[in-house]
């Protein structure tokens, strides 16, 4: 009976210890999603200000 109890308590361990890695795991991914999306936005912010730059320039070039 003890050997039965100690297995389904490891059963239950086991259970409990892959549904928190697969939650962390879940968690790691969305995480490394965010930054792609954050770095892509960086991204674009940097490309307008290049820009906005050169259109600044060009306009003090024509006057």
């Amino acid at each position: 009976m003890k050997k039965g109890t100690k297995m389904n308590e490891r059963e239950e361990r086991r259970k409990i210890l892959e549904d928190t890695r697969g939650e962390l795991l879940g968690k790691l991914i969305s995480e490394r999603e965010q930054r792609s999306l954050w770095l892509v936005k960086l991204m674009d912010i940097d490309d307008e200000l290049e820009e906005l730059s050169r259109w600044e320039r060009s306009l003090e070039l024509s006057t």
